[in-house]
């Protein structure tokens, strides 16, 4: 049996037609070098010019999958699958999970210490972020309705705890709440300038009250 044989133009062997890649471009249908040159070649080419390559990797792929949705959506979730088993192999993937379910118990078990923690940075995330934080609650009240019926919602439940503080508040300061209450009138009425000069006086009034205590007490010290 005659084996037919060609010779590859880079190495300049004389090679089996089995040793070349089928071309429908040549006369005897083979391409003019061998398998391995060609390897060798388009290696080479492909570090000289790898823009070029993602090009046409990038377009080949988007052909198979406009041809082919079906198998390439298969494909896809075959490829995710392995991708996510083998992260959950990884050793720090394992401890984060330990990590997690451990703290996931001790909620159960001390949901209040989780609470409290929660609360606390929530209180620290908005004394950093107060006009930021406030400024969004503003804008979420006045366009998202259904935020608005969950903050009515709020403060229908809050005003009875939020009125008992207020009757705390006022019964151990009742003096300031006296003021605000004035000023407030005045600032309605417009009349500015009486209301700084009634404070004045108070203060005035009351420094001189701590006078007049202070020489009584000083006299009766003195009897």
């Amino acid at each position: 049996m005659i084996v037919k044989t060609k010779l590859c133009r880079k190495c300049g062997e004389v090679k089996p037609l089995d040793e070349f890649s089928r071309s429908k471009t040549t006369k005897d249908g083979r391409y003019s070098l061998c398998k391995k040159c060609k390897s060798a070649y388009k290696k080479e080419h492909k570090a000289k010019n790898p823009e070029r390559y993602i090009a046409l990797n990038e377009g080949c792929r988007k052909r198979y999958l406009a041809r082919h949705p079906e198998r390439s959506k298969a494909q896809q979730i075959k490829a995710d699958k392995k991708r996510r088993e083998r992260h959950a192999q990884k050793p720090e993937v394992i401890k984060a999970r330990q990590e997690r379910e451990a703290k996931r118990e001790d909620r159960a078990i001390h949901p209040e210490k989780y609470k409290a923690l929660e609360r606390e940075k929530a209180k620290a995330y908005r004394d950093k972020n107060r006009e930021n934080f406030y400024a969004q609650r503003r804008d979420s009240y006045a366009n998202d309705p259904d935020f608005r019926a969950k903050e009515f919602e709020r403060d229908k439940r809050r005003r009875p705890q939020q009125n008992e503080a207020a009757k705390r508040r006022r019964a151990q300061n009742p003096g300031k709440y006296r003021a605000k209450e004035r000023k407030f009138r005045h600032q309605k009425k417009g009349d500015e300038i009486k209301f700084e000069l009634m404070i004045a006086a108070n203060i005035v009034q009351n420094k001189f009250m701590e006078r007049v205590k202070d020489k009584n007490e000083a006299m009766h010290k003195m009897r």
